[in-house]
Parts: structure tokens; sequence; C-alpha cells
């Protein structure tokens, strides 16, 4: 048969391959070009599609975290203990980190620094100030924020007295 290929042991004692007989009876693969140029901007626009892809889910990552804030708010009621200190902590730091390195964040997906990435930094500072909201939220369930105007009486000027009496007996 055709198929089967012939192995000639060679005077030095190792066995010889016949080579290929044409390489244009070998078809390539679907979706194999075999133009070398439509090869180059495939691969450029697919590693701008993962970068525009990993662009996006750093943007989205500080929103997957509200869910998780929220139950965990919910969790501490509405009473000051030192664990509510240390979430409230915790939940003004962690975005105000992130959106003073926003730029550091997304320098990281492209050290070339070709991409702007405007559209994902505006996503990601958004769903950081939603963070923010919510801790300044809790804050004022709490009553750490003052709020009302019994909050503000010691600026409030006392009016002066236009009248006074002295009992005497």
């Amino acid at each position: 048969p055709s198929s089967v290929v012939s192995l000639t042991k060679m005077s030095s004692g190792k066995w010889a391959f016949p080579p290929p007989k044409t390489t244009a009876s070998r078809t390539k693969p679907y979706g194999i070009s075999t133009d070398s140029s439509s090869d180059e901007t495939e691969d450029a626009s697919a590693i701008t599609r993962m970068k525009q892809s990993r662009a996006w889910n750093a943007a989205l990552a500080p929103g997957g975290g509200i869910f998780m804030n929220m139950f965990m708010m919910w969790m501490m009621g509405n009473t000051i203990n030192i664990f509510m200190v240390f979430m409230l902590f915790m939940m003004f730091n962690g975005p105000i980190t992130a959106i003073m390195s926003i730029d550091a964040t997304f320098a990281r997906l492209d050290p070339d620094g070709k991409e702007s990435y405007l559209l994902q930094k505006l996503v990601f500072a958004l769903a950081n100030l939603a963070v923010l909201g919510l801790a300044f939220y809790k804050c004022y369930s709490v009553g750490l924020i003052p709020s009302t105007a019994a909050d503000w009486l010691e600026f409030v000027p006392m009016p002066k007295m236009l009248e006074t009496s002295v009992g005497s007996v």
C-alpha cells in the first residue's frame, strides 16, 4: 500500500525517513489561511480583543463586591461597635486607594501604553464611587454623619435675652 512508509537503515546505524512526496497534497485545517499578512493582523486583533476583555474585567471587578458589602452592612445592624468601625474603614479605604491608583491598575494591562481604556477607567471609578456611597449611607444610618438640626445646635447662636426676672421674698 502507498500509505506505508518504508524505512531504510543507513550505514551509520540510524533510520532514515523518506521526505514527504509533496506539500501541496496536504490540506490546511479549517480557519488557517496561507496568507501570512492576514495571520499578523488576526494575531494583532486577537491581542487587542484580549486586552479589552481584561480591561473590562478589571473595570467591573469593584462592582462585584457591592452586593457583598450590602450584605455585610445588613448583618452589622445599626449599632456602633468595633467590627462596624473596621468594616467602615475598609469600605472607605479600598475604593479611595483604588481610585487613586487607577492609572497603575490599567497600566498593567498595556505596558506599551498604546491603549487609553478611558471608558473602562470611568466604569472602574463609578463602581468604586458606588462602594463609597454605600459606606456613606452606612455612616448616615448609624448616626455618624450629622444630618439633623439637633446635631448642629452647638453652632446656633443663643438669642439675646430681652427680659429678665428676679424673684424676691
